[in-house]
């Protein structure tokens, strides 16, 4: 064996410009697969890292007959726990965004409140002190809360002393009890920025809720319970809350979902696209190199003749063919692993750190050694594949026409002939395949971009403000302080206007609600929904969101004034699709809420919210100081999102923001500053990632199968030298010679074309999802891509083809 490959070697130096050619392609298709399987591997195949990870699941609500996924309100969840028989526990949380205060300059934390069992369900204990325990979740109980290793290193120095220190989280004392161990996260991709953990996820007073709510419920199965057993049981008790509070519960039913699932959000199908794109162009790049071993295992027919006349066995050459080719692999594979330990860390510096397609446990991304073991088992596949067959070819050499002819004119025989042929087609179908997708996400890109989203993007920067002091406490002083904010804001430099909203589109949350129109109560088991937005003043203008009628909200929309809504087209046609929707009376919830009846005093543009390109959904916006249901009380939700339209330099104006901010109160946080126009280029990021990853692996395709059509044709022609000349000398034109190349040529290509079309009409379905404003089967893109590859293949023919028309029939005669 040590000689096969010392021979090997010693072959493969003698020729170094097909031997750096082999190993450079074969280090940037193994580099590449190599890169994307760390990622792949990483968020959608390692187990997470808890305790028996296959068993925990995510609760959610569900509408029946429609598939909405929506959150757990308290009094569900306590349901579901008390009656619940296939889970062993079960934990709740929502998001939680407090400020920390009492230091030099706040900071806003990506938190979480959680009942007190969260850490039991996960299995996972602390690193330092403990997590919570049950007490933790009684009505007034001491606030404590459990900081992430991050969190303890980055703020408090990695001091152990903190167990038992109490530190303010919006104003509040709350005290520490223990710090996760380094790595922790929570998977969801909505929470896995979460630093710190507080109990408990709800208060007393919303234990019996069974409306609105942002609780997310994850549980751990029993041993033994299945999943479908658990999902029918947890349809069961769905359908006994419907009977029981059916002015809440009817209509809903409830979702079980493996969490390892619900931690990938929507990157799944992308990364899969991406992990493919990269295999199917190393499979490419396989098929050339096999091309080219069987051209050189004809070239080195004497060789083999020789050396088989002298009692070499078939075996035996058979082994040394492959052992080259293993090697090619092995180096080029050692290189590629190099190239996929600089190229990850590149690409995730390249990937959204925010939003639906984040890449969720990025922290354990990283060339590992699952990825070194992939590396060397690709090296080997690889190898083999594209060694296999000209080994088998060379084995099967004829000695007495090799000794004769030696390797000039020498051709090969029928099987390796139809297994070139074989490897044209494939590599012709897998670009066809790539072009295609590619052509159908830039299809989707350009629609994407020529999207009118309803408002106006381009100089609007958006800023997340969370009132925590307690001078803030009441919601009237929490609007002065943003009134005097924007007022302040709008004497800025390039300041053209300012305004406030709970959420500006492409940012943040999207709240919904349900809603009856006046006169219309719903029918049993049926809801209108809507999504719901709280504005000031001067909102709509600010993010140039234009009225078909009616009014923007004035100041003296206060609480004390009767209640008004400006609600987008959508919700009006469908509303009122026969009447005009100004002056017409809704309220949120069913018709026995308490809820107030607002009256319609505007009608917008239908605005995109947080997807882009998304359906227009029922949308109403009401004055920030008549919902009381966004303030909830003295006690209620504190956080707005300032929207400011400028013109100049975006750098320079925000530079100037914090210390306005911190003039009004030292103790509000900043945590980002984003310009709008980049939100909705993170909007589009799937889309335009995935089109500009399949087009270039689909332009290194083309490439080399280009390339690979071209070295079958020269070698061929060389091959038939004297046939050539033989039928030039009998009286054939050039343009016979060619036309009786590209017959050879085609055929193949043909072949290769028709089967990318169909694999391409049943692959282009699964990134349906990824497509916007044209079919997975657009006729322009599949014509269009087969006409590109035909007229490559053609081009790449016709080199070889003009070559052999120019044979001198003289020399081609004299030729042994």
């Amino acid at each position: 064996m040590l000689a096969d490959l010392r021979h090997s070697l010693r072959t493969l130096l003698r020729n170094p410009r097909f031997t750096f050619l082999a190993i450079a392609v074969l280090a940037l298709g193994i580099g590449a697969t190599s890169a994307m399987f760390s990622v792949v591997y990483s968020v959608l195949w390692r187990p997470l890292p808890y305790q028996d990870p296959s068993r925990l699941m995510v609760l959610l609500g569900a509408t029946q007959g429609r598939g909405d996924r929506m959150p757990v309100p308290p009094g569900d969840f306590n349901a579901f726990r008390s009656r619940g028989q296939s889970f062993s526990n079960l934990a709740a949380a929502e998001l939680w965004s407090p400020t920390l205060t009492g230091v030099d300059q706040a900071e806003e934390l990506h938190g979480l409140h959680t009942s007190a069992s969260l850490f039991d369900v996960l299995g996972v204990p602390a690193a330092l002190g403990r997590t919570f325990a049950p007490d933790d979740d009684r009505p007034g109980a001491p606030k404590v809360v459990v900081l992430s290793h991050q969190l303890w290193q980055r703020r408090f120095g990695a001091d152990p002393a903190i167990l038992g220190r109490t530190i303010r989280l919006s104003n509040e004392p709350h005290t520490v009890i223990g710090v996760m161990p380094k790595g922790f996260y929570f998977p969801p991709f909505w929470a896995n920025k979460a630093e710190l953990y507080a109990a408990p996820a709800f208060g007393p007073d919303r234990a019996g809720s069974h409306t609105f709510s942002t609780l997310r419920v994850f549980t751990r199965l029993k041993p033994g319970v299945s999943l479908e057993q658990a999902r029918s049981e947890a349809a069961r008790i769905a359908a006994s809350l419907a009977e029981e509070f059916p002015r809440s519960n009817q209509g809903r039913s409830a979702a079980l979902t493996p969490l390892s699932e619900i931690s990938t959000g929507k990157v799944r199908l992308l990364l899969i696209v991406m992990f493919a794109a990269v295999a199917a162009t190393l499979l490419i790049a396989c098929a050339n190199l096999a091309n080219l071993l069987l051209a050189r295992a004809a070239g080195r027919a004497r060789e083999i003749a020789v050396r088989q006349s002298l009692g070499a066995q078939r075996g035996h050459l058979v082994r040394q063919f492959l052992s080259e080719s293993v090697l090619l692999a092995c180096a080029g594979g050692a290189i590629g692993l190099l190239f996929a330990i600089w190229a990850v860390p590149a690409l995730l510096a390249h990937l959204p750190e925010s939003g639906v397609f984040q890449l969720p446990r990025s922290e354990e991304v990283g060339v590992g050694a699952a990825v070194v073991v992939f590396n060397f088992a690709v090296c080997l596949i690889t190898g083999l594949l594209f060694g296999i067959a000209p080994a088998l070819s060379a084995s099967r050499c004829d000695i007495q026409i090799a000794l004769k002819d030696g390797s000039r004119g020498t051709t090969a025989g029928g099987s390796a002939k139809r297994f070139r042929n074989a490897l044209i087609s494939a590599e012709v179908a897998l670009a066809l395949v790539l072009l295609v997708g590619a052509g159908l996400l830039l299809r989707t890109f350009q629609n994407l971009r020529s999207l009118d989203p309803g408002f106006q993007p381009a100089n609007v920067l958006a800023l997340n403000l969370s009132l925590s002091s307690s001078g803030h406490a009441k919601a009237e002083l929490r609007s002065i302080y943003y009134q005097q904010l924007l007022e302040r804001l709008r004497t800025l430099p390039g300041v053209k206007s300012a305004s406030a909203v709970n959420h500006v589109p492409l940012i943040g949350d999207t709240w919904g609600s349900d809603i009856t129109p006046e006169g219309r109560p719903a029918a049993p088991g049926q809801t209108l929904t809507a999504v719901y937005r709280v504005a000031l003043p001067e909102y709509f203008s600010t993010l140039g969101i234009r009225f078909d009628a009616g009014r923007d909200f004035a100041m003296t929309d206060s609480e004390h004034a009767p209640a008004v809504a400006v609600i987008n087209r959508t919700m009006a046609r469908r509303l009122w699709p026969a009447e005009n929707a100004l002056g017409k009376r809704f309220k949120a919830g069913d018709a026995q809420s308490d809820a107030a009846w607002m009256t319609v005093v505007g009608i917008i543009r239908d605005t995109t919210q947080n997807e882009w390109g998304a359906t227009p959904d029922n949308e109403f916006y009401v004055p920030f100081l008549q919902d009381a249901g966004y303030q909830h009380g003295d006690g209620g939700f504190r956080t707005m999102t300032l929207a400011l339209r400028y013109s100049g330099d975006r750098a320079a104006l925000a530079a100037l923001i914090p210390p306005q901010v911190w003039s009004l109160d030292r103790d509000v946080a900043i945590p980002s500053i984003v310009a709008l126009d980049d939100a909705v280029a993170d909007s589009v990021w799937a889309q335009r990632a995935a089109m500009s990853l399949l087009a270039v692996f689909a332009a290194v395709s083309v490439l080399m199968a280009a390339l690979g059509i071209y070295a079958v044709l020269s070698f061929l022609v060389r091959g038939r030298t004297q046939e050539l000349g033989i039928r030039m000398a009998l009286g054939a034109q050039p343009l016979q010679v060619v036309r009786l190349i590209l017959q050879q040529a085609l055929p193949p290509v043909a072949i290769g074309a028709a089967a990318g079309l169909a694999a391409a009409l049943i692959l282009a379905r699964f990134i349906g999802s990824l497509l916007y404003g044209v079919k997975a089967s657009d006729p322009l893109v599949f014509s269009s891509v087969t006409a590109l590859i035909l007229l490559v293949a053609t081009a790449a023919s016709l080199i070889p083809a003009r070559q052999a028309a120019k044979v001198d029939p003289l020399t081609a005669l004299r030729a042994d």
